[in-house]
């Protein structure tokens, strides 16, 4: 068979056979797969720019960034003014205004994509480490990007899916190879609790693996502790926990911070049942059919006695796909822990990479054909305006400022966060941080009244509304003008905009 060196004679004539060895390392098979999965999440992400929540990130950043304090109540609604809120992801709505900042909307596109892209490759990694087998770690990075696709969206929340792929590596690394790389964790969650509220569930996978890793150490027998081998590991998975733990207080809030997701999960049941991403996993979505399908191969190798999965990866699959059947959301966190179990699983079934068959120059070709594909499916700044205009009112925000309408307005819950950044001058009624308008009740009277299940004039007149916005295809736009002194200013596709003309 060839050998590693003259496969390819034009890297066998260099001069430099470090350079040629350096070079095949650099255009190789792995590397080939790996920008495919960059390509591929490009052409994913391309046509997701607008996500409801990103407007109102970008002003609390935008804020933050002029102010240089973090909100600590509300100042963007009339509806709830002045009450306290907490920024919790204070951080990331930096970053996000940051990247807004040096190249715009395109710019932000572009920050989704190579986000995406990283949590993907860097699953692909791991799927590597856990598997041992290139080809099928290619099919387990594709695994993390088809459960990443209910959360492909500008967010803080995709940094947080980032943070714990990052995590599981450093994890693996440290607790199989290199023991002094655990202690990047507390580093790690230092950053993680101020970019997103996911560090909890972070936390808890790096108490469980440290704590199972102790029982195995302990072997179930206290005697065990006479081993200073074992007393000094003890003491090290110990340290690492606390640490962590500590470094959780690393932020300019407090305390607060910290049970903040917990408050969310326990404490606001108007939050949780009413947004669309919080609910539970239905039958008939791609997400669930793929779950089910994780699930039964796993069953399957188990009960089979392949390669079956361990006490640690049972936790991490049972405990993840739980929280995805509970929550939609969560099955981006499905994915990311699926993939490497899964790989191991088929590993034996797949052949593996081998380095003699490689073809280098083949493979730079390949690499740069992924590159530029990538960048050619960006859209340009026409295509970006026009994925806002599909799914916000900016047409008819432009119209309120051109009448120059008066509020109190009430507005489409979607749509507060647009008119945060679009309409600053007109406090909103409701935006997507549904955490303060659960607080004080505003949201299920806002349901009950989108709803039709009350008058609706009982929640305009509380609230002294004279100006509406909302979805052309809501059930209250067919109802608005039949109530006494409202009238029709503005419709198109998207919105329309109902003025209250005289008291009824």
């Amino acid at each position: 068979m060839t050998n590693a060196i003259s496969v390819s004679p034009a890297f066998s004539r260099l001069r430099y056979p470090g350079v040629a060895r350096q070079l095949r390392r650099l255009f190789c098979f792995p590397a080939v797969l790996a920008f495919g999965l960059v390509f591929l999440t490009f052409w994913t992400c391309a046509p997701r720019f607008e996500d409801p929540d990103l407007w109102w990130h970008l002003k609390v950043g935008q804020t933050i960034w002029s102010t240089h304090q973090i909100p600590t109540a509300d100042h963007f609604s009339f509806t709830a003014a002045g009450h306290p809120w907490l920024a919790h992801e204070w951080l990331s709505q930096v970053i996000l205004f940051g990247v807004y900042q040096v190249g715009g909307n395109r710019g932000l596109l572009l920050w989704l994509c190579v986000t995406a892209s990283a949590i993907v490759v860097l699953s692909y990694f791991l799927c590597r480490c856990w598997s041992g087998n290139w080809k099928v770690s290619f099919a387990g990075g594709m695994l993390t990007l088809f459960f990443l696709v209910v959360s492909l969206a500008i967010r803080p929340l995709l940094i947080g899916h980032f943070l714990l792929v990052l995590e599981l590596l450093l994890l693996y690394i440290g607790f199989l190879h290199k023991p002094a790389v655990l202690w990047f964790l507390p580093l790690l969650f230092a950053i993680w609790i101020n970019c997103h509220g996911s560090f909890i569930l972070g936390f808890g996978i790096l108490a469980g693996i440290a704590t199972l890793r102790c029982l195995q150490l302990l072997g179930g027998r206290v005697t065990s502790l006479r081993n200073l081998r074992k007393k000094g590991m003890l003491l090290r998975y110990a340290l690492l926990v606390i640490a962590s733990f500590a470094a959780l207080f690393v932020n300019p809030v407090g305390p607060a911070l910290i049970t903040y997701p917990l408050n969310v999960l326990g404490s606001q049941p108007d939050n949780i049942n009413n947004i669309q991403e919080w609910a539970p996993l239905t039958i008939h979505e791609p997400g669930a059919i793929g779950l089910a399908l994780v699930l039964a191969l796993v069953i399957l190798s188990a009960v089979m006695r392949w390669t079956g999965p361990r006490w640690i990866e049972w936790g991490l699959l049972l405990g993840t796909a739980a929280l995805a059947i509970l929550h939609v959301r969560m099955l981006p966190v499905f994915g990311i822990v699926c993939a490497p179990v899964v790989c191991r699983i088929l590993a034996k079934w797949w052949d593996n990479y081998d380095s003699r068959r490689d073809h280098p120059l083949l493979n730079a070709m390949l690499i740069t054909a992924a590159l530029f594909s990538a960048g050619a499916v960006l859209p340009g700044a026409a295509e970006i305006q026009r994925q806002i205009e599909q799914r916000q009112p900016v047409k008819a925000v432009a119209e309120i400022q051109r009448q120059r309408l008066q509020g109190p307005m009430l507005n489409e819950y979607g749509w507060g966060g647009y008119l945060i950044w679009s309409n600053p001058g007109m406090p909103v009624f409701i935006d997507g941080r549904a955490d303060i308008y659960a607080w004080s009740g505003l949201m299920r009277a806002f349901g009950r009244w989108a709803q039709l299940e009350e008058d609706p004039r009982l929640l305009l007149d509380r609230y002294g509304i004279r100006l509406c916005l909302l979805r052309a295809s809501a059930p209250m736009a067919q109802v608005l003008p039949y109530l006494p002194g409202w009238k029709q200013a503005y419709r198109d596709g998207i919105a329309v905009v109902f003025t209250k003309v005289s008291a009824p």
